[in-house]
């Protein structure tokens, strides 16, 4: 099997995201608390 090349504008488009999805994820350490669930 042979791995699939990604194109420039792909990879950037997986930066691009990458990057959104760090800016969540620290939003969310910030917040997150021990018996905080998740409707709250």
């Amino acid at each position: 099997m042979q791995p699939q090349i990604k194109t420039t504008q792909e990879i950037e488009l997986m930066r691009v995201g990458g990057k959104k999805l760090a800016e969540i994820m620290r939003e969310l350490k910030k917040i997150s608390r021990v018996g905080v669930s998740t409707a709250e």
